[in-house]
C-alpha cells in the first residue's frame, strides 16, 4: 500500500501525471468490466411483470414464476422488459428463447 502511494506521489512530483491519466483511462474503454447497478423491484412489481408476461412465463402448462422472480431479482425489471420484448419479435418459440435468453444473463 506504501509503495503505491510514493510510486503515485513520485509520478505527480516528476511530472508524469500524463501516465497516471492514460492508466486512469483505460478503465473506460472496457465498459463490461463496470458494476452494472441494479434495482432491486418491490414484490409487487414482480408480480405484475410475470402477470403481463404470462405467454412467456407459463409456456406448456407450467407454472415457473418462482424462478421468474428470482431472475427478475437478479438481473433487474428494466432488463427483464428487454428480454421479454426481444423474445416476442425475434423468437421463433418465443417462450422457450425467452427462458433462453434469461439463462444467459444469469450466467
Amino acid at each position: 500500500m506504501q509503495n503505491q502511494e510514493t510510486t503515485a506521489v513520485s509520478a505527480v512530483k516528476t511530472g508524469t501525471t500524463t501516465a497516471v491519466s492514460a492508466v486512469l483511462n483505460q478503465v473506460d474503454k472496457y465498459p463490461q468490466y463496470k458494476p452494472k447497478i441494479i434495482i432491486k423491484p418491490s414484490n409487487d412489481e414482480i408480480d405484475y411483470l410475470i402477470e403481463t408476461c404470462k405467454d412467456l412465463t407459463q409456456a406448456g402448462g407450467r407454472n415457473m414464476s418462482g424462478w421468474y422472480a428470482s431472475a427478475i431479482r437478479n438481473i433487474g425489471a428494466e432488463r427483464f422488459r428487454e428480454l421479454a420484448s426481444l423474445a416476442r419479435a425475434d423468437g421463433k418459440n418465443p417462450p422457450k428463447y425467452f427462458s433462453w435468453l434469461i439463462k444467459r444473463e444469469l450466467v
